[in-house]
């Protein structure tokens, strides 16, 4: 091989490497400014995840108190169930921003369903067991999904890992709402 060859070869890999070297600097450096913003974001989610299933525990508490007409608390429950489903709204509208979609339609499919709730209470003075069954199956799904964003089940040693992959994570997303409603049925018999 000629001289004039072996430095045109020497000369071709060498910018190569370059450029793959510079590509990388380049993919690196992208990568790191948007480490910041994504745990940033992973934060947000787990506030807001963890603050819409306390709300929703806190509008069970009420709508189980409504849904008995021997209850003798039941115009405290009702007010203080208006007053926790605004907090909830309040917290849905954030999440529409923050929370994965499958997750947010499911926060706002409850929100929907609690508003039924207390609709159904101020029109006929009590909430029917069937609705209170889509409520909790709705609730439940909820917090299931919740536990998957956040990462409960992976971040335990000691769990028995149900939701460990984006696999589960899409399964329980499509699980429908009267799955959790045969469910709460075999509980409460």
């Amino acid at each position: 091989m000629e001289q004039s060859t072996v430095t045109l070869v020497v000369g071709l890999a060498g910018i190569a490497s370059t450029l793959i070297v510079s590509g990388m600097g380049l993919y690196y450096t992208a990568m790191s400014r948007t480490a910041p913003r994504r745990q940033t974001l992973f934060l947000k989610q787990i506030e807001t995840a963890v603050e819409i299933v306390h709300l929703q525990s806190r509008i069970r508490v009420f709508a189980t108190l409504l849904s008995s007409k021997e209850s003798p608390y039941l115009k405290e429950a009702r007010r203080d169930i208006g007053e926790h489903y605004r907090q909830f709204v309040e917290a849905q509208e954030k999440a529409a921003v923050l929370l994965p979609v499958e997750l947010w339609v499911e926060v706002k499919g409850l929100s929907d369903e609690m508003s039924d709730a207390i609709g159904e209470f101020d029109s006929q003075g009590i909430i029917e067991q069937g609705r209170m069954k889509t409520l909790i199956a709705r609730m439940a799904k909820v917090a299931l999904l919740s536990r998957v964003v956040i990462g409960s089940d992976e971040l335990t040693e000691q769990s028995i890992e149900l939701f460990s992959s984006q696999k589960e994570y899409v399964r329980v997303a499509d699980l429908e709402i009267a799955h959790f409603e045969e469910i709460q049925s075999r509980i409460s018999r």
